[in-house]
């Protein structure tokens, strides 16, 4: 089941599909994707820390419309 939401990260919305089912690791490699910010540099922002890499986005609570936060930097 597919799921559309927003990441947010270095003040650029970013809308993500992604699959419910899926791992919070995978979604950190989409995003590293989409904004070359490395997996290694991510934290991700819903309700809190998502810290559990191994969790799926179901698990976590995403849901349609959720807006989520990146925090990290890139080293340049």
């Amino acid at each position: 089941e597919m799921v559309n939401f927003r990441v947010c990260w270095n003040k650029k919305n970013y809308d993500v599909t992604f699959d419910l089912d899926k791992s919070v690791d995978k979604l950190k490699e989409h995003i590293e994707e989409l904004t070359g910010l490395p997996v290694a540099m991510q934290k991700l922002m819903y309700k809190g820390l998502l810290k559990d890499g191994t969790k799926t986005l179901r698990d976590v609570k995403i849901t349609k419309g959720t807006k989520m936060m990146v925090v990290g930097s890139t080293i340049n």
